[in-house]
């Protein structure tokens, strides 16, 4: 038995949505901490009077973005056929779960390859 691990693709909309919050974010940070000389002076004084704010919508920005790309995928396949989807199912599957239906799987493709041999 080999186990391959990979990363489920959120689609190309919500990378790019989480690749400007996370800009938004290092960029609000740098701007915050050393960048307030190079803003307008009413700016300036904004981001010196709303820091608490400033931090917390940027924190914000942070977290979404980190939802944005997680899809939360398990997935689980027996000779590139589906044994448990979480993305389907909504939940993790038991370890009991998982054992039973890995094994009706390596069950339901020795049986096959059984039947291909009788031919």
């Amino acid at each position: 038995m080999r186990f391959r691990g990979q990363t489920h693709d959120p689609g190309a909309l919500r990378v790019g949505a989480a690749q400007v919050l996370q800009l938004a974010f290092f960029g609000g940070l740098a701007i915050s901490v050393v960048g307030r000389g190079m803003l307008p002076a009413a700016a300036s004084e904004f981001l010196g009077n709303n820091q608490m704010m400033t931090f917390a919508t940027l924190f914000g920005c942070n977290v979404l973005a980190g939802k944005l790309i997680n899809t939360g995928a398990f997935e689980v396949s027996y000779d590139d056929k589906a044994v448990w989807s979480k993305l389907e199912t909504g939940r993790f599957p038991q370890l009991a779960e998982l054992i039973d239906s890995v094994s009706d799987a390596a069950k339901a493709a020795m049986h096959t390859a059984a039947e291909a041999e009788a031919f």
